[in-house]
């Protein structure tokens, strides 16, 4: 990546954005050159690469059916809840889901939605479920030696688990 940045004309080929867009968002706030600033006629924006990650990332998520509103509240959400992370849209891990940009959290099975206030979507893993469930049957009904006595006789007598058996139960 250059050091010295990228100029308004290659952000915007880079990303998609049109210049209206880039001039509207860093007008508002919503992703501003962190390398230099437009300050009156003349004067050119410069960003930094995280910048143009920043931009394509807002991008994605116009173009995926968010609207700007959506993805305005859930930068302010991501700003104000993730004060750990200096980049939001550049650092972390979003999903575009419907009208909502869920945050991928420390824990991987959380997902916050940042659209309705930071409401926590747990996420299952339907296949390691399955997983753990198919060795547990195998271990259950695996043969098993037991050891007992009946009137001073010793007995030695393998236990197989039938899945009939465990029906009728």
């Amino acid at each position: 990546m250059p050091s010295t940045g990228f100029s308004a004309d290659t952000a915007r080929r880079l990303t998609g954005v049109t210049y209206r867009q880039l001039d509207y968002w860093d007008k508002t706030g919503l992703v501003r050159p962190s390398i230099r600033s437009a300050e009156g006629k003349g004067s050119r924006r410069v960003y930094a690469f995280q910048d143009v990650v920043e931009l394509r990332v807002v991008s994605r998520m116009l173009a995926s059916g968010l609207s700007l509103p959506a993805v305005r509240k859930a930068v302010r959400y991501l700003q104000d809840h993730f004060d750990h992370v200096t980049r939001p849209l550049a650092q972390l891990t979003l999903v575009a889901s419907g009208r909502s940009i869920l945050v991928r959290t420390e824990d991987p099975r959380h997902l916050v939605d940042a659209t309705s206030g930071g409401q926590v979507i747990v996420a299952v893993s339907v296949a390691a479920i399955a997983r753990e469930l198919e060795k547990n049957v195998v271990e259950l009904s695996a043969p098993r030696e037991i050891d007992f006595k009946l009137r001073a006789f010793d007995f030695d007598r393998d236990l197989r688990w039938s899945s009939a058996q465990n029906a009728a139960a």
